[in-house]
């Protein structure tokens, strides 16, 4: 659990759900998270969760991965 640096009042959470690999993909592997978003102090709207998404995908695409 960690602050969010979009947001003063929300807070997320990451966990690695599952992972699954296939000998022909190369050193590439599924990867499934599961992301938690909340503001401590009421509900998220759906702009600043889709804000978060954006924030989201972009950091991981922009280590290489792809968001499926």
């Amino acid at each position: 659990k960690r602050s969010s640096p979009l947001f003063s009042n929300s807070s997320s959470e990451v966990q690695l759900v599952d992972s699954f690999e296939k000998p022909e993909w190369d050193n590439k592997k599924a990867l499934t998270f599961r992301f938690v978003a909340y503001d401590v102090e009421g509900t998220l709207t759906k702009e600043v969760i889709d804000d978060i998404w954006s924030h989201v995908v972009d950091q991981v695409t922009a280590i290489g991965a792809q968001v499926r």
